[in-house]
């Protein structure tokens, strides 16, 4: 009994209001007495903070030119390709495994060797000489797709001797990227043959971010706001930043797209999480007013319409205009952070906003260094179907984010996997 004491003596000193919210159950009395408190807290970051703001901006807002962005340089070096796979043939060959070689992909960090297996034999046993590969090649790590998605071919990738580095700027003067009108379209790397990866926020239609410390993280959240920036004025998207690291996204507190300055108290955060919540209720409520399934037919058929029949006007003069609706993104550069101190509260939130909020164009992007199941719960997997995969520490952690071993052996500095909600294995 004596060890529980400090612990007694330590939740004394825990303030007050927090501990009547995670107790709210056992001593009503206290969470009383507090309510006025938090109410008025609240009341704070949603008439104040977390106030959106519909006014024109388009004609204030300059997009920045791409030229300010970092271009991809250097180009990978391979080594002898044609050495390489006739040693993997050979390899395989010795464990009675005959295989046809077929193309060979380039990217910026791999090289991937495919390959058509002899009729009869099975992929197991392709998959288990992993380690026998490794060693033939003189590689380390090594990845096997057994399939390639979409094709019947085994791809082995091993890793090139000199890394192209891939730079946004590069990839936001793709076709793919300028001649889209996805708003929420965002550039994530370059895939294994070299081409330029791109997912619609929108379809995904949110995200769940994992990398251990150097595996790059930190700079594909950048990316993926950076690409969101570039092709939304203030009209058309509104952002909530939470940083509990206080280092990473304080940068972007002065851009006009912000609902609330950058966050980053962990209570705010469930505050911002609570008031999206209410914000999806009341967008339902519009589309359900103008019978309208979704955020995109609105735009199309009652939004949009009637500001170019009204083009030109004095809109004050219209109490009836339509209300414009931006999209919304709720950004989390650390959950474990938020997860320690209010793991209830911020599982409830995320999972609200993951189940209903899509229709009304409102987006999770969650990020931590943590993927361990105290931090990605059971609940927020299932409700946060795509995920991006940096290197991580361990197979537990790679099964944890992806379900599945891949993330451990990947080589940092934004290498990546990324398995969409529409995908049955990573690519």
């Amino acid at each position: 009994d004596s060890t529980t004491i400090p612990w007694d003596e330590l939740e004394e000193y825990e303030p007050e209001d927090e501990e009547a919210e995670e107790e709210e159950e056992i001593a009503p009395e206290k969470t009383e007495k507090q309510k006025p408190v938090k109410a008025e807290k609240v009341k704070k970051v949603e008439d104040d903070e977390m106030e959106v703001s519909f006014k024109d901006t388009n004609a204030e807002y300059a997009y920045p030119p791409l030229s300010i962005l970092g271009k991809s340089a250097g180009k990978p070096a391979v080594g002898d390709i044609k050495a390489q796979a006739n040693l993997i043939k050979r390899t395989l060959q010795n464990f009675g495994i005959e295989v046809e070689m077929d193309e060979v992909s380039i990217g910026p960090t791999v090289t991937r060797y495919a390959m058509k297996p002899a009729e009869g034999i099975k992929l197991s046993r392709i998959v288990a000489l992993k380690q026998d590969l490794a060693l033939s090649l003189a590689a380390h790590p090594i990845r096997i797709e057994a399939p390639i998605p979409g094709k019947s071919l085994v791809g082995i990738e091993i890793p090139n001797t000199v890394k192209s580095s891939v730079g946004l700027g590069s990839l936001l003067e793709e076709k793919e990227y300028q001649g889209s009108e996805k708003n929420l379209l965002v550039a994530l790397g370059k895939g294994v043959t070299g081409r330029a990866y791109f997912k619609d926020l929108a379809k995904m239609p949110h995200l769940l971010i994992a990398g251990t410390t150097g595996s790059g993280k930190s700079v594909t959240v950048h990316n993926i706001i950076l690409s969101l920036l570039y092709r939304n004025s203030p009209d058309e998207l509104r952002l909530i930043m939470v940083d509990p690291k206080r280092v990473e996204l304080t940068l972007y507190n002065n851009i006009p797209h912000l609902l609330t300055p950058v966050i980053k108290e962990p209570k705010k955060a469930i505050m911002a999480l609570r008031w999206a919540a209410k914000e999806m209720e009341r967008r339902y409520d519009i589309l359900e007013g103008h019978s309208v399934r979704d955020i995109l037919s609105y735009h199309d058929n009652i939004m949009r319409p009637w500001y170019e029949e009204h083009e030109g006007e004095e809109l004050e003069g219209y109490p009836d205009k339509p209300e414009k609706m931006p999209y919304i993104v709720v950004i989390i550069d650390e959950l474990a952070d938020i997860m320690q101190a209010y793991p209830r509260e911020l599982e409830a939130g995320i999972v609200r906003l993951a189940q209903m909020s899509r229709a009304v164009g409102i987006h999770l992007i969650l990020s931590t260094q943590r993927p361990s199941v105290n931090v990605i719960t059971g609940l927020i997997k299932a409700n946060v179907p795509s995920r991006l995969a940096l290197q991580v520490a361990s197979q537990i952690d790679s099964r944890t984010i992806l379900d599945g071993p891949g993330a451990e052996a990947l080589l940092g500095k934004g290498d990546t996997l990324f398995q969409g909600s529409d995908m049955n294995k990573p690519e």
